[in-house]
């Protein structure tokens, strides 16, 4: 059964937080709270979260379940599966550092295509980045 603990995302704090948080309390209590992404919402949200509690629901709703994005079952094995064969994030491996991979990603964004040349093992925050620049 995988772990539902992973190192914070600080990679100079040894804490380790709960899967789906980014940082253990003591990080995120550094980092400034910034405002709501709605447009025109006035409400500071913690780091690492992007909508206020009001918001967030909304935004949920609007996303859909995961199977209904094309994450459902088979995705689950076949993304644990790969997870168990790609243990370290590609993108840092590149750079010389060695961080456990926690997210795959499709390459070419169709979640359809679930061929291993179209997979990448990745840690959090290079996912974050290589979506940030389109790839």
């Amino acid at each position: 059964m995988p772990s539902t603990r992973k190192a914070c995302a600080n990679r100079t704090c040894p804490n380790v937080v709960e899967r789906g948080v980014m940082y253990c309390e003591s990080c995120a209590a550094t980092r400034p709270k910034r405002a709501c992404k709605y447009k025109m919402c006035p409400e500071l949200v913690e780091y690492g979260q992007q909508y206020c509690k009001v918001h967030r629901a909304e935004q949920e709703k609007k996303r859909g379940l995961a199977a209904e994005r094309g994450y459902g079952r088979a995705w689950q094995k076949s993304r644990a599966a790969f997870l168990a064969r790609h243990p370290l994030c590609e993108e840092c491996e590149k750079a010389g550092r060695v961080t456990p991979s926690h997210h795959v990603h499709h390459r070419n964004r169709d979640t359809g295509n679930n061929r291993t040349e179209n997979l990448a093992a990745l840690c959090a925050e290079c996912h974050i980045r290589l979506h940030r620049i389109g790839g």
